[in-house]
């Protein structure tokens, strides 16, 4: 039998690229029949054009499938963000800008999430902070309203109502003070006038200011160790000593205050340690936050519970430190560190 040439005819009508393969169509027709009359060539050529239209059709649907379903998937998460749902994971496989895409949308979640959380805990924060000031305020204005109206109506002795008077008018001008101050830290306009003083000069002012509030079975003691100089806003400081001094005055209702410094090699650490209930362990790591101290002793009346916040400013913006712990024997200690003036 003679060999007989064949003619290949490659069709290349639809050629699609993926990152896989290259799509054509590869046609071999013997030479014999190749050269057939025209109607037979026109049957042919239908058959082929049919053929190559089924399968781009087919290749087209398929590549089509493998893009609109990520796409429905990825407007699915879309939604799902939109209602405040960002806890989202993307499982797509598929061409390497729809998986581009899903992470960037996953990523985009995350953030959407912080940020969520951080402007829903600000105004839980904001409403909170209302809440304990109308509380607050109301404390100290009632009973000076109640005992105005006992003056007029004779119904009480004037020096008596006037002490109680002056001390809620005092408790107001505190709770305004810290609403002020915690303000101006959190826009960073917090004013600082420093300048050198000495440390136990402002430590036994502290101390002298607030030992007629000390509980009758409670002994403040001071052990001092040289009086250095640091640079300081003289006020700030005070004010820093009073909350820490003033807080274990009201948690220590027997015992001993004890306040006492000691040098470090280029720092001051002054220590305030009482006797009172301790704090509770799991509120140590938050409890220089705001109103952080409210949750501390029911009983007890706390204000706003900005001091310690304030008191953590104070020290950072003079360089220095403050922390707490509980102590074996009862009781809690405050350590503040600053640095001493060269």
């Amino acid at each position: 039998m003679k060999l007989r040439t064949k003619l290949m005819i490659m069709l290349s009508l639809v050629a699609i690229y993926s990152s896989i393969t290259v799509w054509g169509l590869v046609v071999v027709i013997d030479n014999n029949r190749a050269f057939v009359p025209p109607y037979g060539k026109s049957i042919i050529i239908a058959i082929l054009i049919t053929i190559i239209l089924l399968i781009t059709v087919l290749v087209a649907n398929y590549f089509s499938k493998s893009l609109s379903n990520p796409i429905k998937d990825i407007r699915t998460i879309t939604h799902k963000i939109a209602s405040n749902e960002f806890d989202i994971t993307l499982n797509i496989k598929g061409d390497d800008e729809v998986e581009d895409l899903a992470k960037d949308i996953e990523h985009m979640s995350r953030k959407l999430k912080k940020s969520y959380d951080r402007l829903k805990s600000e105004s839980d924060m904001k409403n909170q902070f209302i809440n304990i000031v109308a509380h607050e305020l109301r404390s100290p204005i009632q009973p000076i309203l109640s005992y105005i109206g006992l003056i007029k109506d004779g119904l009480v002795e004037k020096e008596e109502a006037f002490k109680i008077i002056d001390s809620e008018g005092h408790r107001l001008q505190k709770l305004a003070n810290d609403i002020l101050d915690s303000a101006r830290i959190e826009s960073d306009t917090f004013d600082y006038h420093m300048q050198k003083i000495k440390i136990n000069d402002k430590i036994h002012k502290v101390s002298d200011s607030l030992r007629p509030t000390l509980n009758k079975d409670v002994e403040l003691e001071l052990k001092l160790e040289d009086n250095v100089q640091i640079i300081a806003d003289p006020d700030r400081l005070y004010q820093m000593f009073a909350n820490i001094l003033s807080n274990a005055i009201k948690f220590t209702k027997k015992g001993k205050i004890k306040i006492k410094t000691h040098l470090l090699p280029q720092d001051i650490e002054i220590e305030v340690s009482d006797t009172g209930g301790g704090i509770p362990q799991g509120l140590i790591p938050r409890l220089f936050e705001k109103f952080a101290t409210r949750t501390v002793g029911a009983e007890q009346s706390h204000g706003t519970g900005l001091g310690l916040f304030i008191s953590k400013a104070i020290v950072a913006a003079h360089k220095g430190n403050i922390s707490v712990y509980n102590n074996d024997q009862g009781g809690a200690t405050f350590t503040i560190v600053l640095p001493i003036a060269n």
